[in-house]
This record gives C-alpha cells, sequence and structure tokens, in this order.
C-alpha cells in the first residue's frame, strides 16, 4: 500500500493472485498478464518491485551493551523444506 498508486483495490489483487492455483508471480510481467495491475500503475511501480525468490540475503547487526558490534550475512533457500543456510559470514 505504500508503494505510489497502488491502492486497496490492487493490493488485494496481488494477494488473491499469489493465493491462486497460477501461484507466485514468476516475471514482473505476469502481473499485467494476469491483469492484477493496470499499465499505468505498473508503469509507475515498474523500478520498485520484484518478483518472489526463494533465495535471499539476511544482514543482522548486534551490538552488546559495551558497543562491541558483530555483523552476519547469510544467504538463505528457503525453497527446500526446512530451510536451508547456503552461505553465511560473521565480521570479526
Amino acid at each position: 500500500m505504500t508503494l505510489p498508486g497502488m491502492t486497496g483495490e490492487f493490493a488485494d489483487r496481488v494477494v488473491e493472485q499469489r493465493a491462486s492455483a497460477d501461484g507466485a508471480f514468476k516475471t514482473l510481467a505476469d502481473l499485467l498478464d494476469r491483469r492484477v495491475l493496470s499499465q499505468d500503475v505498473f508503469r509507475g511501480l515498474f523500478e520498485q518491485i520484484t518478483v518472489r525468490s526463494d533465495v535471499f540475503t539476511v544482514e543482522s547487526l548486534g551490538v552488546s551493551g559495551s558497543g562491541i558490534q558483530r555483523r552476519i550475512l547469510a544467504v538463505i533457500d528457503r525453497g527446500s523444506d526446512p530451510a536451508r543456510i547456503l552461505y553465511w559470514y560473521q565480521t570479526p
């Protein structure tokens, strides 16, 4: 709803289509092909949206009470059951 031009109606369509038999959007063009967004709204959002991926990056920063910081970066695949950590790195 915070995206420019997004309305409650369009947001509901996105959620309904993801839950439908067609499933998750595989390309941005699916938003037009399935008539989820109008062409005008799509043009305004094109550079701000992406399709769902099963692999994503998580970055976490922890700070102790004394100010010591540690950053962890992990690449996670949620497409497997259970989800798998493909790679992780902790800063010294």
